[in-house]
Formats: structure tokens, sequence, C-alpha cells
């Protein structure tokens, strides 16, 4: 499995609707090869709706575990982002 050499976060309300959704870039070899988003389904601050089903773990199914990684990493980096 190869890994992210680096990711680029984004906080921002990209569709207008007063509630901004999390951009995942990430970067190997410094081209990036995947982009993403994670909103919150009920506008409320949890963030758990994947925009783009993607193979984040390169196990080669789009799954629940998928989900997961990139849900958790919006979650826990916007309290991180909202402070600047």
């Amino acid at each position: 499995m190869m890994v992210a050499e680096e990711i680029r976060i984004t906080l921002k309300d990209f569709d207008g609707d007063a509630s901004p959704e999390v951009r995942l870039e990430f970067y190997r070899e410094q081209k990036c090869y995947l982009v993403t988003f994670v909103s919150s389904s009920l506008k409320d601050g949890v963030y758990d709706k994947v925009g783009i089903k993607t193979d984040l773990n390169e196990d080669g199914v789009r799954d629940a575990k998928d989900i997961d990684l990139l849900t958790r990493l919006a979650q826990a980096i916007v309290p991180l982002l909202r402070i600047a």
C-alpha cells in the first residue's frame, strides 16, 4: 500500500448552504491522486457524509472503512481549522 505524502485540507462552504465542507486532497510524489470532501448531513457540525466515495486505504474496495477514515479525519480537523 502506498501512503499519502501530503494531505491538503480546506474548510469552506463550497455549496453555499451555511455549513462548511471539508475538502481533502491527497498527494503522492507531489501529484494529487485523490480529491474528496466530507460534509455534515444535518448541518450540525458532525461530519458524517463523504461526497466522493473512494478506496482510501487501497484495499480494493470502496466501503465503510474508507468512509470511517475520511469522516474521522474531517471531524478531528474541523476544530483546529476554526481556531485560525
